[in-house]
């Protein structure tokens, strides 16, 4: 294992340090990133003639979405709250993909959502940054050509976070735009965090009715089906190999923003979810 010389530090965690922090500059004005509320440089100690800084962000107190789900229970998919994150979790994610030139280790799944601000805030924490990908010169008439002279930075027979490759033949370099890779992985991230979101079963789509309401005794013969038409089509999208791209599914009618008046539902929603999982904590124990 490579250390740092003065601190000690693993190399391949000093390199994961510096893509978060860069990462995070270059999502700052995002309001689904936690902010940087400041820096303060940090005297280096006696062992250490490297200056060091402490960053300091946003907290958000709300668990992730993934232990409010378990714990809370689904939620409707024609609620104002499931309207109103479905709609935060895909601008969070084409944020990334518009503003961040690192790719990601790991999925973006429903444990690194939070809901800050009442839940009227979709917040993405706990992101793992790998390598910063190359920037294609010309990137849009790449697109229609199949192969292209390789960066610098790329070396023979990589394989980057993402699992794509760049291979060297006698003549060009292949190079796969890793930009589009990724964006490919988050739209697919979006479809499974909004399903996660929503009921498995009849019994439990007409539990997420009447915490949501506030109501009991729903009838199931009521309840529409567990996806709705436009949900299950973008299901089939996200499994075939002509993928929407994010800004196309924000200019869907299924991710419309909410009205005005529709948006002072989500509050109260969010806080009657919460107070079912409290419920269901306090039965349990």
């Amino acid at each position: 294992m490579i250390v740092a010389p003065h601190s000690g530090v693993p190399i391949q965690s000093l390199r994961r340090i510096i893509s978060r922090v860069e990462a995070q500059r270059q999502l700052v004005l995002s309001p689904h990133i936690p902010d940087v509320l400041a820096v303060e440089h940090v005297a280096p100690p006696a062992t250490c003639a490297v200056p060091s800084s402490r960053w300091m962000f946003e907290l958000i107190e709300a668990p992730p979405l993934r232990k409010l789900r378990d714990h809370c229970g689904a939620i409707g998919e024609k609620s104002e709250l499931h309207r109103h994150w479905r709609r935060g979790v895909v601008e969070a994610l084409l944020h990334i993909s518009a503003q961040c030139t690192f790719l990601l280790r790991a999925p973006v799944s429903l444990a690194n959502v939070r809901a800050a601000d009442g839940g009227e805030r979709i917040v993405l924490t706990g992101l793992e940054f790998g390598e910063e990908f190359p920037e294609i010169a010309g990137r849009d008439d790449a697109m229609n050509e199949s192969s292209k002279t390789a960066p610098d930075n790329v070396r023979d027979c990589t394989t980057c976070s993402a699992g794509v490759q760049t291979t060297r033949t006698a003549d060009a370099v292949e190079v796969y735009d890793l930009q589009a890779e990724r964006d490919a992985y988050l739209v697919r991230d979006a479809v499974a965090i909004i399903n996660e979101l929503l009921p498995s079963t009849a019994e439990e789509a007409a539990a997420a009715v009447a915490a949501l309401r506030g109501e009991a005794g729903i009838d199931l013969r009521a309840l529409p089906e567990l996806r709705s038409k436009e949900l299950r089509a973008l299901c089939n999208a996200a499994t075939g190999r002509h993928l929407p791209t994010l800004r196309q599914l924000l200019s869907h009618p299924y991710f419309e923003p909410l009205t005005t008046s529709e948006k002072l539902a989500v509050e109260p929603q969010y806080q009657r979810w919460r107070e079912v999982g409290a419920h269901r904590q306090a039965a349990s124990a």
